[in-house]
């Protein structure tokens, strides 16, 4: 999971977040809880607005719908926030992340997935050994 060399991209803008400029953006809890929930938010509605656009303007945007199902439900598979398990709290001996308030067990499901592999890789090790190099 770890590069040999991490490559530290700078600072980066919230309209960045989605992009592909960083793999890992570090932030505060303040900051990064209201990044995220403005995220969760938007893409709530978005997807809420798109399914009312195609349920309520004829039949020829529901039959382009019924063309569109497979892109469409990719699209809302990348914004299904539960997939992404929860935040890491780096810095403890042990693997700790912390899911949403509301989750229920399909984000904590990921979550343990996420742990898991966290396990798998050593990362706790990984993390350590390289802070520890590059101080």
């Amino acid at each position: 999971m770890l590069k040999e060399d991490l490559n530290f991209v700078g600072n980066i803008e919230g309209n960045e977040l989605f992009s592909d400029k960083a793999d890992i953006v570090v932030t505060d809890g303040f900051c990064g809880n209201i990044a995220l929930k403005t995220l969760e938010g938007t893409s709530q509605v978005i997807v809420h607005e798109m399914k009312q656009s195609l349920l309520n303007n004829g039949i020829i945007v529901k039959l382009g719908a019924l063309l569109a199902k497979h892109g469409l439900q990719s699209l809302k598979s990348h914004f299904d926030v539960a997939r992404y398990g929860g935040a890491v709290l780096i810095g403890l001996n042990a693997p700790v992340v912390k899911t949403h308030g509301r989750s229920d067990k399909r984000p904590v499901y990921y979550t343990l997935l996420q742990i898991d592999k966290m396990l798998d890789e050593h990362l706790i090790d990984e993390f350590k050994k390289y802070f520890l190099n590059n101080n």
